[in-house]
């Protein structure tokens, strides 16, 4: 009987340790699975960041899909033009979105200074983009220089500005933003583009401008 309630001693501890290595390995299990599960959603995040609207052929103006413009003065939030920038790619293309607080930048890619002016209007259209990785929308913009032509499709018109010149500014400069650029060029009067975008390598207080002149604007047929 002793020998019995021995045996049977062993077989509750042996069970003891199975069902705790199970339970240790099926949650090691658990973990793994989720932790390849968030990467792959992780990776998809990023990969969903870094699609950018598809480009019309040359024959039409039509406005890439799914995206699709507001007419008329936007609300904070919403897309209201797109831009193109030649020298970052023949493919490349971000939407332009109203407001310039960080969950629009974040999300959303491209912002526009709300108080600043809007496509093709006489003063200065400012924008904002995060710069620092690929999936950001002027990663690249040591590439942008003088004379390169940005365009910017709204609703109902076509606006091609070419760059005048880049610089660096301290973050603080609104002047750059909220009043005619400070350019060598004589500004009032005149139709601006401006984008700003922190340094990738540089100091975090510094940003990097690229001022575009309006050059020409068409209607869409």
């Amino acid at each position: 009987m002793k020998n019995s309630g021995n045996k049977a001693l062993l077989a509750l501890v042996i069970l003891g340790g199975v069902l705790v290595a199970s339970g240790i390995w099926f949650g090691f299990l658990s973990g793994y699975l989720k932790a390849n599960s968030d990467n792959e959603q992780a990776q998809q995040l990023f990969i969903g960041q870094s699609r950018s609207p598809a480009i019309p052929s040359a024959s039409t103006s039509a406005s890439p899909e799914p995206v699709a413009l507001v007419q008329g003065e936007p609300e904070r939030g919403q897309k209201f033009a797109i831009m193109r920038i030649p020298a970052l790619g023949s493919d490349w293309a971000r939407t332009i979105s109203e407001g310039t607080s960080l969950d629009i930048l974040d999300h959303l890619g491209i912002g526009h200074y709300e108080g600043t002016e809007f496509p093709g209007e006489a003063g200065n259209f400012a924008v904002a983009g995060h710069s620092g990785n690929k999936w950001t929308p002027f990663s690249r913009y040591q590439d942008i220089g003088a004379g390169d032509p940005i365009v910017v499709e709204t609703f109902d018109s076509n606006f091609t500005y070419q760059v005048v010149e880049t610089t660096i500014v301290a973050e603080t400069n609104m002047k750059t933003i909220y009043e005619n650029p400070s350019l060598k060029a004589v500004t009032a009067g005149e139709n601006w583009l401006t984008i700003t975008t922190c340094l990738t390598d540089g100091p975090s207080n510094k940003r990097f401008v690229i001022y575009a002149k309006l050059i020409s604007s068409a209607a869409k047929t």
